[in-house]
């Protein structure tokens, strides 16, 4: 879901200034984390943040798809592969791991000045975390009102019996296979649906189980 990591990246882009890059980017300790609630916990397909210094020149985003692998100048690579990217600065960059891959993998920032010492970050089959509204993996879920995707709050509620949207990330592979950076199909378009194998996914509202009509990527978007 890109418009959820887009928000941030377009107000950095809007007030950030650019930094002069003569050092080799470096990846922190334990730095590459899901970009839902900042935990080492990382899937295929995942949306991961980064942290490091010098990993860029200057705050940059894209909302287009397919997502770039390279964006001014700087690249994320897993096990040698360069990976797509959301948004990219001196010290975040937002990326997407790639799907088909799980254990232990290799992770490295490239821009013009070098190349970073790797980062071992495990990939596990499944790692789900919900998006929330403060962004870090905390408080109320990015729950929408199916009728007009507008946000569940105390003062527009949930109400029995109707549909609602959940946003996550780290649910793993999906059927059709697709490849990182490329949008959810819609059946349409964008293609089939990528969905999950029924009943791979359960979700509980206040201890009672629900019914789930899709558990998937979201169509048209990352």
């Amino acid at each position: 879901m890109n418009s959820v990591l887009s928000v941030m990246a377009c107000l950095l882009a809007g007030t950030s200034p650019a930094w002069a890059q003569s050092a080799a980017p470096t990846i922190t300790p334990g730095g590459v984390v899901n970009a839902a609630d900042y935990t080492p916990a990382v899937a295929p397909g995942m949306l991961v943040a980064v942290f490091g210094d010098s990993m860029a020149s200057k705050v940059s985003s894209v909302a287009a798809t397919p997502l770039p692998t390279a964006l001014d100048g700087t690249s994320v690579e897993v096990n040698g592969q360069a990976i797509p990217l959301f948004f990219v600065s001196p010290k975040q960059i937002n990326a997407q791991m790639p799907f088909g891959i799980t254990g232990q993998v290799q992770v490295r920032v490239r821009t013009a000045v070098g190349l970073s010492t790797p980062a071992t970050v495990t990939v596990v089959e499944s790692a789900p975390r919900l998006f929330t509204k403060t962004m870090d993996g905390k408080g109320e879920p990015v729950l929408l009102h199916n009728a007009d995707w507008s946000l569940i709050s105390a003062a527009s509620p949930a109400r029995p019996g109707e549909y609602l949207i959940l946003f996550l990330t780290g649910l793993g592979a999906v059927s059709p296979a697709i490849s990182a950076g490329q949008a959810g199909g819609d059946n349409g378009k964008y293609g089939p649906l990528n969905q999950l194998p029924a009943g791979a996914v359960t979700i509980v509202f206040g201890g009672k189980q629900v019914a789930i009509l899709f558990a998937g990527l979201a169509p048209t978007r990352v």
